[in-house]
């Protein structure tokens, strides 16, 4: 599926690949770095080979546009694992993108939030 939102480049939502995993797990971690500034960057790097091992058995979706993967919807069946963007694509709508693209593939999706 195909987007384009005044001044936005068109992007494209589709399942992800195995050649794209390298640069979904570097999104992973800069949004984890970015986020969790309070949790030493060493624990995530610490993490990054396991959620490399573990990215292949999730249902993955993929934003891209012609500059590359902008973010990710990561999915187990009805349960969004994780929504990750890259920190210069924030605020273009690609994670409402992603969610609405769910919505229409699934019946119900669930979530946990941090508190």
């Amino acid at each position: 599926m195909k987007f384009q939102t005044g001044e936005h480049t068109v992007g494209t939502i589709r399942p992800a690949q195995k050649e794209d995993l390298s640069v979904i797990a570097q999104i992973w971690l800069e949004a984890n770095i970015q986020a969790h500034s309070f949790i030493p960057i060493a624990y995530w790097q610490n993490h990054l080979p396991m959620v490399k091992k573990l990215l292949p058995q999730a249902e993955i979706f993929v934003y891209e546009t012609p500059d590359g993967i902008q973010g990710f919807l990561g999915m187990n069946r009805d349960y969004i694992e994780g929504l990750f963007i890259r920190r210069e694509a924030r605020s273009q709508g690609i994670g409402k993108r992603l969610i609405d693209w769910a919505k229409g593939r699934k019946q119900r999706l669930t979530l946990s939030v941090y508190r």
